[in-house]
């Protein structure tokens, strides 16, 4: 029975072999285009989009390594002083600002969470060339990015990363944070009516502290739509 199996098995893998390569077959013709389809879509698209992935990643290390090489110049050269803090830390954020690109280090701090209508915030990045020089440019990147969502979600959602802020940072940041809040989070604002959610994340245990505050910049509709995320 063995060798009539082997028989049948060898006639029938023949036959299918043969059918593939008879251009007269449908079945044929149908399997030939579906692998030239992907094989296309692996070399063309695949390929292409695993080397583009990669170069992000790449980018976006080097990016964070100027971030931190420059940082690291710039003590070196100043030292790190006590009474100073506040003022040393805007003079390395306005040096950061010099050396890279300002809408590079946004694209990788302040972006929209890809096919949603979330936006995301690096605090941990944003307090690095967060220079006042450049706080019109970055509340008109948010506004931008909040405008995209509406025109193309109706509505926008805040996600904050908060990770290393503190009651200093918020006292450092604070012109930057009210204009912030009085262009998006007051009842007179464009953009108030379509906010979902503010999403805070990493937060400190200082946050009642800085609720408080910031809240005469915030609207209080708006101050209940903020969601703690542990």
């Amino acid at each position: 029975m063995s060798g009539i199996d082997d028989v049948t098995n060898f006639d029938l893998s023949n036959w299918l072999l043969n059918s593939l390569f008879n251009i007269e077959n449908p079945f044929a013709i149908y399997f030939w285009l579906v692998t030239i389809v992907v094989i296309f879509r692996i070399v063309f698209i695949l390929f292409p989009l695993i080397e583009l992935i990669n170069l992000f990643k790449g980018e976006r290390k080097k990016i964070y390594h100027q971030i931190k090489d420059l940082k690291t110049k710039y003590y070196n050269k100043n030292g790190s002083s006590i009474f100073f803090k506040n003022t040393q830390k805007m003079d390395c954020a306005a040096e950061i600002v010099n050396n890279i690109p300002i809408y590079t280090l946004l694209k990788e701090t302040i972006y929209i969470v890809k096919s949603t209508n979330q936006i995301y915030i690096k605090y941990e990045i944003l307090k690095s060339f967060a220079a006042p020089s450049v706080y019109t440019i970055i509340i008109n990147h948010i506004s931008n990015l909040i405008e995209w969502c509406i025109t193309n979600h109706g509505s926008f959602q805040l996600y904050i990363n908060m990770n290393t802020f503190t009651i200093t940072a918020a006292n450092r940041y604070k012109e930057l944070i009210q204009i912030f809040c009085e262009k998006a989070l007051q009842s007179d604002s464009v953009y108030h009516t379509k906010l979902q959610a503010i999403y805070l994340y990493n937060y400190p245990a200082i946050i009642p502290v800085l609720t408080q505050l910031f809240s005469a910049f915030v609207d209080s509709s708006a101050r209940g739509k903020v969601v703690m995320v542990k």
